[in-house]
């Protein structure tokens, strides 16, 4: 009898057609095999190139990208219950579209959202709003500030601005 935590003892050619049959079943998709190959490849997703990281500080740094296609995503989240839709304004809040929630979407829990945009290269600035099942829609800061004041510093939840300028620097803003 083996011993508890033994590795079983398998004939070499059986080890070998059981490792074969795993393979067969990898959860990786071909895109994964892609992504390993070239990172910006991909046909489930559209990614923009990085141009270049710029230190700013010690603990900061600026993104530098190129005008043309880009993917914007990020995290949305809400203490009321499940994120139902996020809008991006690629105009500065002038105009808003729908971005893709990806799954799961569950209640109180961190929600990935994405779009993609194309960057004709002018400076603009990129803001991020969500709304929960509940109806409350994020507010824009100074909504925010009007009820809350400007040392919420934990409980900081207004709409996220992001500025673009004719360089391609992107740079966290406080509108």
């Amino acid at each position: 009898m083996a011993e508890v935590g033994a590795p079983p003892k398998v004939p070499g050619p059986r080890r070998r057609a059981l490792k074969a049959v795993r393979s067969l079943f990898s959860p990786l998709l071909p895109d994964d095999y892609l992504e390993l190959i070239n990172p910006l490849w991909s046909t489930r997703e559209l990614r923009g190139r990085i141009e270049s990281i710029e230190p700013e500080t010690p603990d900061a740094a600026t993104v530098v990208i190129k005008p043309g296609y880009q993917r914007i995503t990020g995290l949305a989240w809400s203490g009321h219950g499940k994120i139902v839709k996020v809008e991006i304004s690629t105009d500065g809040a002038r105009s808003w579209k729908e971005a893709q929630l990806n799954l799961p979407v569950l209640p109180k829990a961190q929600t990935r959202f994405q779009m993609d945009w194309t960057w004709d290269g002018k400076p603009t600035r990129i803001v991020s709003r969500s709304t929960d099942d509940k109806g409350n829609v994020q507010p824009d800061r100074n909504s925010f500030i009007a009820v809350a004041g400007t040392n919420a510093l934990f409980h900081y939840n207004a709409q996220q601005t992001w500025s673009l300028d004719e360089a391609g620097r992107v740079r966290n803003v406080l509108d």
